[in-house]
């Protein structure tokens, strides 16, 4: 049936079309009693034909009418006009998710946010007894308000319906047959309600609020991945997907999900009920908790000048060892009266693998510019070398597909692509939609690129060429820059300012790689001639209003002006040994906009303090300096410390009685006791030593009285 404008139902005036579907035709119109618009589905005669069926469907509809939730298009009114029988429900202005994810996915925070307003939703209806039976993105609005729950008013109210009559014709059967709409993709391809159904349903059983959980799992993949949980190019062969495939983990097809997520979607997606996560209320619980946690991780990193010493606010994270620092830290040196709190974890190769963050066809990892992200080369776990991403909240590195022999990666402003060099063409990775483009071709032993917010992807081809420009996009290469012959053979390791025209890159020379004509240099894409800044051996990154490098193995930070290109004062020593690939004249430096700092790790010299503070900050204790002071253990009863303390080219093990400072040395061996830690019975401690070709964990009386005593040995990774 189709109605024209003007066509009267009830006191409902019809003005124009807005939809049609399996189950009926939607209108826009008028209700003339409260002068408002509505929308208003016709429902196929044959469904509501028996008298019976029309009370039942009357009496439900009534039950459906009574949710009223913020997220859920309320149903006004059920009428019937001659022989059309009808539904008056909110109008609602937006766009379906469906249309949206033709566009691609979500942000992950969009997917976290939209994914609670549904859960919520659908936990008000199952509180009341109704089941919506049809969630998929197209009977989901989205609205300057968030999500708006379609199209309840065809669910069943499951305390009210009863069992079927012998037509079978209730309000609950105008959903049990599946909508089938016109492929969207490929063609013969099924993108209806089948591809939203749960095994149960498909099997002909009984649909309960699990159902709808269902449902709601294959709506957020998509909404992450955009791609949907189950296809198939037949009805059969979606069906045989859906009740015996498993979807590809979210994490896979788009790294920068939070990997929480998935975990959620997958106790959506089980196959067993019994066994899937049983409440709407539980999902939106953990989706809440998810978007929360990644919410308060950026202010967590945010930098806090420390009383005294403003000039360098950071968080520190080194790398290989990588350590990620996740409180403010200054990084100047001072009185250790002014030292800054700092606390370090381990981040680990990718099991099975090893870092390549060093050496000519490698290069260091690289933060997202957001601080939330870091991306890195490694060689093994399940294949050859290739990135990897791993969350700063997260435990767990990912391998990026379609990465095999990357190299110096590096960022797009938006945090949401990564760029990096194959062995013959520049190219560029789509997080969210895990596709990989060439951006250019002839490409040979890259040294680096830089992305800016125009974007423009400012690049070194070869090792011994100078910078050369090329649209994001795609495109031909067009040259920047030109070596001095006379006294340069390489422009290197660019970085664009924040204002996206200039830029700083490293100027070297192969025929004198420890002389003093490498520098580093600021130019403009707008022309003009470039201008050295100081004299320098190794790479520079800017961040937050200073210049970091490596001098004689020192990170060092030089106040810097980028709009202007000038530096201020003298570059300042900090107290951290970084990682310098001195025949790439490449330092492990890597900064994000919110002051996280990412550094390898060189060797550690200096002295150090073992102090103890409260929470709130302040120092309470305090022993004496030590020289090269590597890895510190309190025992059980707070009474002594263990430490590796390094006073000769090897380190050794030590004990310190905390209330009068003696020292009692524990190791003597040939080799490094490395790491050492306290056993929970408070008199042995435990430590690593390296071997020849294995490693080996011993333990040892703290008191010395007895010799050590073999735990575990491995055959040493290379790593």
């Amino acid at each position: 049936m189709t109605l024209n404008p003007g066509t009267r139902l009830g006191p409902y005036e019809i003005l124009s079309p807005l939809g049609a579907g399996g189950m009926g035709e939607v209108y826009r119109a008028r209700d003339t009693r409260l002068g408002r618009d509505v929308a208003i589905k016709v429902l196929p005669k044959h469904l509501s034909a028996n008298p019976e069926v029309r009370t039942r469907f009357e009496r439900e509809a009534k039950t459906v009418s009574s949710l009223n939730h913020p997220h859920i298009c309320t149903l006004f009114d059920v009428g019937r006009e001659g022989d059309t029988d009808f539904l008056v429900m909110e109008l609602i202005e937006g766009e379906t998710l469906a249309t949206r994810l033709a566009k691609g996915p979500l942000p992950a925070p969009d997917v976290l946010a939209l994914g609670t307003e549904i859960a919520d939703a659908l936990d008000k209806a199952h509180r009341a007894g109704i089941i919506h039976r049809d969630l998929k993105p197209g009977n989901v609005m989205l609205t300057r308000s968030g999500a708006k729950l379609m199209d309840f008013g065809l669910a069943r109210a499951t305390g009210l319906a009863g069992p079927a009559s012998g037509s079978g014709a209730t309000f609950a059967a105008l959903t049990q047959s599946p909508t089938i709409a016109q492929p969207l993709t490929a063609e013969g391809t099924i993108v209806g309600t089948f591809q939203y159904m749960a095994p149960e349903q498909l099997e002909g059983k009984e649909a309960d609020e699990r159902s709808d959980l269902w449902a709601l799992g294959c709506v957020l993949y998509e909404m992450a991945t955009g791609r949907r949980a189950f296809e198939g190019a037949s009805q059969a062969s979606l069906i045989s997907s859906i009740m015996s495939s498993t979807p590809a983990p979210i994490s896979q097809v788009a790294p920068m999900t939070p990997p929480a997520l998935d975990r959620v979607v997958h106790a959506c997606l089980t196959k067993d009920p019994a066994n899937r996560i049983q409440s709407a209320h539980d999902v939106k619980l953990q989706l809440q908790w998810i978007g929360e946690g990644s919410q308060a991780g950026a202010p967590a990193l945010g930098a806090k000048p420390r009383r005294g010493f403003g000039w360098l606010p950071w968080v520190a994270v080194v790398v290989v060892a990588m350590v990620a620092t996740d409180i403010v830290r200054q990084l100047t040196t001072g009185s250790d009266d002014d030292e800054a709190l700092v606390t370090r974890t381990t981040i680990g190769a990718p099991p099975g693998a090893r870092l390549e963050i060093s050496g000519d066809d490698a290069g260091p990892p690289a933060l997202s510019p957001d601080g939330t992200m870091l991306v890195f080369s490694a060689v093994g776990g399940g294949g050859g070398k290739r990135l990897w991403l791993r969350r700063l909240d997260d435990f767990a590195a990912r391998a990026l597909p379609g990465t095999d022999g990357a190299s110096y990666p590096f960022w797009s402003p938006d945090s949401r692509s990564i760029g990096f060099f194959s062995p013959t063409r520049l190219k560029r990775l789509d997080l969210a939609q895990g596709s990989v483009i060439t951006v250019c071709d002839s490409v040979d032993a890259a040294r680096g690129g830089t992305w800016s917010r125009d974007g423009v992807i400012l690049f070194t081809p070869t090792f011994w060429e100078g910078l050369f420009q090329v649209p994001a996009s795609g495109g031909q290469r067009r040259r920047v820059t030109t070596p001095d012959s006379t006294s340069e053979t390489t422009h290197r390791f660019p970085q664009f300012m924040p204002d996206g025209r200039h830029y700083i890159y490293l100027s070297a020379n192969h025929r004198v790689p420890d002389g003093n004509t490498s520098a580093i240099y600021y130019g403009s894409l707008d022309g003009g001639e470039r201008r050295p800044l100081f004299a320098s051996k190794s790479n520079a990154v800017y961040a937050q209003g200073f210049l970091l490098f490596v001098r004689d193995s020192t990170l060092m930070a030089q106040e810097f002006d980028a709009a202007s290109g000038t530096v201020k004062g003298a570059p300042r020593a900090t107290r951290e040994v970084v990682q310098l690939d001195r025949s790439t004249w490449n330092a492990t430096i890597t900064a994000a906009e919110n002051g996280v700092l990412v550094y390898g790790l060189g060797g550690r010299s200096g002295n150090c303090r073992v102090s103890w503070y409260e929470r709130s900050g302040a120092r309470t204790k305090a022993l004496s300096s030590f020289g090269n002071l590597l890895a510190i253990d309190l025992s059980p009863d707070d009474r002594r410390l263990v430490m590796e303390w390094q006073q000769t080219p090897l380190a050794d093990d030590w004990i310190i009685d905390v209330a009068t400072g003696t020292r009692s040395r524990v190791t003597t061996g040939p080799d490094d006791e490395t790491s050492p830690i306290w056993l929970s019975d408070g008199k042995r401690v435990a430590y690593g030593a390296r071997q020849s070709e294995k490693y080996s964990i011993y333990f040892k009386r703290a008191d010395g009285s007895a010799d050590q005593e073999l735990f575990l040995e491995d055959p040493v990774e290379d790593v």
